[in-house]
């Protein structure tokens, strides 16, 4: 398919998945919908404070190596990436909350999973993954 049509299908995909519903154990108003997503995203970012410190310092050490050992540490990068955005999807976008139960916020998840699951298809190819100091 040429670049020119695949553009428009790319932002019409996006358009529809903004548009998905946040999905809850109780229901709940549309309006409201903003106020459930706080609620979600509060409760799942303290869930575990000691995997986001791993998670950061992870992150530190691959830059790191990516900047000195280039594409030998490459696909192992972007795969840690494709992993993290996967993982990323599901754990900050379902959780269970006193006040809505059962919460999935289905927009957010589908673009992430997108984007995890693009970025380990098009990165991980060791024809395309190329990282160096120069």
């Amino acid at each position: 398919m040429r670049e020119s049509r695949k553009i428009p299908l790319i932002l019409l995909g996006l358009l529809f998945i903004t548009f998905l519903p946040t999905l809850s154990a109780i229901p709940f108003p549309p309006q409201d919908t903003p106020i459930v997503m706080k609620e979600v995203l509060t409760q799942t970012s303290i869930s575990n404070p000691w995997l986001t410190s791993a998670i950061h310092v992870t992150i530190v050490a691959l830059l790191t190596a990516l900047y000195w050992y280039g594409s030998k540490v490459g696909r192992y990068a972007s795969a840690f990436f494709g992993i993290l955005f996967i993982f990323i999807a599901f754990s900050n976008h379902i959780t269970v909350t006193q006040s809505y139960g059962l919460v999935v916020v289905t927009g957010n998840l589908v673009s992430i999973l997108v984007v995890g699951l693009f970025w380990m298809w098009k990165h991980t190819d060791p024809t395309t993954c190329t990282f160096s100091r120069n």
